[in-house]
Order: C-alpha cells, then structure tokens, then sequence
C-alpha cells in the first residue's frame, strides 16, 4: 500500500503544516461528502425549492405537455374561449358556455359574450352594448328585409307606407303621385286656355283664353 505524506515545518517552537496538506485523490467521497466547485455552488443557490412548486411566493409548475395546468391559470384567462372568424363559428364550437366567457369574432372585428341572462341565453356582441338581444326573433348577423318591417299601409289619417304612382287619371287616395305624373298634368295644363279672374284685364292672354271680369258692376 502506497504512503501518504504531509509536510511540516518547525516555526515558533511548534510544527506547522505545508502545502499541500491532503489532496483530493486522498480523501474519500460518500453520496454525503462531495467536492463542489464555486460555479456548481451558485447554480444551486439559484435552483427554486422544490417544496415551493405552485405554492404563493414559489414557481408554477408545466404539466406534461409543457403547458400550465388550469387551476393555476386567472380565472380570467379561462372565459377566453379564443378566435373565431364568424359568429356561426363560434356557436358551433361553443353552443354552450357560462357567464364571462368571451371570444374575439374576426367577421365584426369585436368581443363576443356569453349573455346568460338572455331569454334564451347566448352569444351576443358587445358592441352593441348589450341593447339589441334579436331583431323579429333573429339574432346573430341580422340582414333585415322588407318583409321583416310590420309597417302599415299609409291611409288619410295615418301615416305608413305608400306606393308611388305616375297615372294621371286615378281617383286612388292610397297612392302618391311621381314627379313624372305631376309633369304630364302641367303640361296638359299649359297646353290649355288660361282662365283669369279678377277685375283688372290679363296682359299676356293669348287666343282662346277666358277672362271673367269682376269689375263689371252688378245689374241684378
């Protein structure tokens, strides 16, 4: 068996060791005693404390698809149902959700809510602010016809819709004459003798126009 040796040198009346006292070759190592180097020192005084994973103050753990698991996710993050580009889309991947969860639909370039008060309740823009739930129990994207507005015919003493006209010999009181009907009479007008009334001569009559004169005095 080889032998060891450390060096001493006789200072001040006593022995003092001298370099190198014990190298790492002789000392024995166990999983208890270990060499460390500074580097390998500061790495471990940075490492998070096991015991402080998804605990306040400590570090949230990934599951085992490198994501966070849900309960440790805002409650928040977790109405956000994502993108869709319409709204039919997103009713479809969710025909069904709780109150505050949204979503972003790309067709209106808005956030979409989860209206659970609504009768019945759904998926609703809120930038309309919550105001229009349907239109004629439509909801969604609403295009809206004709046949969709219950406006009542216009009569004398009511007021609604009325259907335009360019005949010029009608009696009809629930039409409205055109532009072109109210033409076609000027000109079967102009086209007439001028009748004057009043007791001063027109200047500007022309053949076959009437003029009653009321300055001739009454002989009855």
């Amino acid at each position: 068996m080889a032998q060891n040796y450390t060096q001493r040198v006789f200072v001040n009346g006593k022995w003092e060791d001298r370099y190198p006292k014990t190298v790492a070759a002789q000392v024995e190592t166990d999983p208890q005693h270990r060499f460390l180097t500074d580097g390998q020192i500061a790495a471990f005084e940075a490492k998070e404390d096991a015991a402080s994973k998804n605990k306040p103050g400590g570090y949230a753990g990934l599951d085992e698809e490198g994501r966070l698991p849900l309960s440790l996710i805002p409650s928040l993050l977790e109405h956000n149902k994502g993108y869709y580009a319409t709204p039919e889309a997103l009713r479809e991947a969710h025909p069904s959700a709780i109150a505050g969860d949204f979503a972003v639909v790309g067709s209106t370039d808005t956030v979409w809510i989860w209206d659970a008060d609504g009768e019945p309740a759904g998926w609703i823009d809120s930038a309309t602010r919550g105001a229009v739930i349907s239109v004629n129990g439509k909801t969604g994207a609403v295009a809206i016809t004709w046949d969709d507005l219950e406006v009542p015919d216009a009569a004398l003493d009511a007021k609604g819709v009325v259907q335009l006209s360019s005949a010029t010999d009608s009696e009809d009181e629930t039409t409205a004459a055109t532009p072109k009907a109210v033409k076609a009479v000027m000109d079967e007008v102009k086209g007439r003798a001028k009748i004057t009334v009043g007791d001063i001569a027109p200047t500007d009559a022309q053949d076959g126009d009437w003029w009653f004169d009321t300055s001739t005095p009454d002989v009855s």
